[in-house]
């Protein structure tokens, strides 16, 4: 990873990470620490003070060897960098990244938020968990009114040895992910035209969503099946939209104050502000 990277992540009070669990389902979390929890060993690794709750569904990927993607994101300054890897080292307290790729992505998009911590990081969580499959009414109130997720997805090599991880961010306006029973459909907005999120779901049609309740710290992740639409009437009801994506979702997580951090409310991106609504 480049220098300012490693300076960048070492300052963050969180991180926000991708992982696949045995199953082989994507999901995504945020971890949360004290400015310094991550610390660059070198450029190509990554220590990681902490671990993740055994109610978390990412936490089957969490384990010595397993592809893990980290999106490092300071939603204040609008300012985000990846780290795509592998977990070389796992243990209770703490575990190491060991870096494969490492890049930066633009402000577009970001609602800017600063972040405060609600409670010590450090202290276990005992919150109530709620697992169901496909998504309670709660839950789609949740993600008809949010303007922020985060998205984990991956694939293979043909020859089956290496998996790639990613997480990425994703923004609009308020209600830009369109909810109907069980399936979710996100436009796709011009950005870096890295296409990482999009490659892996023409190779491996399968992501993990999470929506952060910014004033409390709830977290819903959810998990499910990717289809992609790149024409079409339906592409056309979107302003701004390039392409459109689904997820049809298997199975979803809520888990109340999981997020040891609350987020002031700031300003919109004007990217987001640009582009239509459902």
């Amino acid at each position: 990873m480049p220098r300012q990277h490693g300076l960048f992540f070492a300052q963050l009070p969180y991180v926000v990470l991708g992982t696949i669990d045995r199953n082989d389902d994507a999901w995504v979390t945020l971890m949360a620490g004290i400015p310094g929890f991550l610390k660059p060993l070198d450029p190509g690794q990554l220590h990681i003070d902490g671990t993740l709750d055994a109610s978390d569904p990412a936490v089957e990927g969490w384990i010595t060897g397993a592809a893990v993607a980290a999106l490092g994101i300071d939603l204040h300054a609008r300012r985000r960098a990846r780290l795509n890897g592998v977990l070389s080292h796992v243990a209770a307290d703490h575990a190491v990244l060991t870096v494969r790729q490492a890049f930066g992505n633009c402000p577009q998009y970001i609602y800017s938020r600063t972040a405060t911590f609600s409670r010590d990081p450090t202290l276990p969580w005992s919150g109530s968990v709620e697992t169901v499959e496909g998504l309670s009414k709660s839950a789609r109130a949740v993600i008809s009114a949010a303007d922020t997720f985060f998205v984990a997805s991956y694939t293979d090599q043909q020859d089956g040895n290496v998996r790639s991880a990613d997480v990425s961010h994703r923004g609009g306006k308020p209600g830009f992910v369109r909810v109907r029973d069980n399936e979710l459909t996100i436009p796709d907005f011009r950005g870096n035209h890295y296409f990482n999120t999009l490659g892996n779901f023409v190779h491996t049609p399968r992501a993990g969503l999470t929506f952060v309740n910014f004033e409390n710290g709830d977290l819903l992740q959810v998990t499910g099946d990717v289809t992609l639409t790149f024409e079409g009437a339906e592409l056309g009801g979107f302003v701004g939209a390039e392409r459109l994506w689904r997820l049809q979702v298997r199975r979803s997580v809520f888990r109340a104050r999981a997020l040891p951090l609350q987020f002031a409310d700031g300003q919109p991106s004007p990217q987001s502000l640009s582009t239509g609504a459902w």
